[in-house]
This record gives structure tokens, C-alpha cells and sequence, in this order.
């Protein structure tokens, strides 16, 4: 739990850092430039990774528009931010999954302390 939480922490930073300030609320291009087929990847961390925050951007001659984004680097990872929106759905369903993930597979003592105590 304490790498998730870590992990969390770690692309949470790009808003106290400003860094997503550059980003639109949400992103204004088409969703189809981007590829459609779900990818399934497996990383291991027995540790927080190292990490690096990156703000990124081009311009883009068939939207005739500067497209901003933000890289945030974890180890072998790097998550690539268009918009606000997309950051704050993504870190919050990362947050999230790791609390029920936590809920359903810590031992029934180490639960009782994660829910500040009460048993």
C-alpha cells in the first residue's frame, strides 16, 4: 500500500507543482487521433519509483492550434497528461482502486488500522 500511495502522491504532483496550469480543462482535439485497442501492462514496484515531471508541447499543423501536455516520468512509466479533467479522473481512479484493493486484501488486523482504527 505504502508504494501505491507513493505512486498516487507522485502524479498528484503535476498540481502542486503548476505544472498543469498550461493544460486545457479539457482536451479540444478529436478523441479518434488516438488508438483505440486497450493495453494491458504489468509493472512491479516493490518501491516509490523515481520521478520527473516534464511539461511538453507542439504545434500541430492539421488542428492549426499549440497542444499542450505534461509527462510525468515513474520509473519504466511515463503518463502523459492532455487535459486537467483526464489528470484529476486518472489520479482518482488510481486512488481509488488502490483503497478497495487495500480493503480486500489486507489482513483483518492491518484493515481495522486503515479504518483509523475501529474494528
Amino acid at each position: 500500500p505504502a508504494v501505491v500511495r507513493g505512486l498516487v502522491a507522485v502524479l498528484r504532483r503535476p498540481v502542486t507543482d503548476g505544472a498543469t496550469t498550461v493544460l486545457p480543462e479539457q482536451f479540444l482535439l478529436r478523441p479518434d487521433r488516438f488508438a483505440t485497442d486497450e493495453h494491458v501492462v504489468t509493472v512491479h514496484w516493490s518501491t516509490v519509483p523515481p520521478s520527473k515531471i516534464t511539461p511538453g508541447g507542439a504545434f500541430d499543423p492539421q488542428r492549426r492550434r499549440h497542444i499542450h501536455w505534461v509527462d510525468v516520468e515513474t520509473g519504466p512509466l511515463v503518463f502523459r497528461f492532455f487535459d486537467r479533467a483526464g489528470h484529476r479522473a486518472f489520479t482518482a481512479e488510481l486512488a481509488r482502486t488502490a483503497a478497495v484493493a487495500r480493503s480486500v486484501l489486507l489482513p483483518a488486523d492491518d484493515k481495522a488500522l486503515a479504518l483509523d482504527g475501529r474494528r
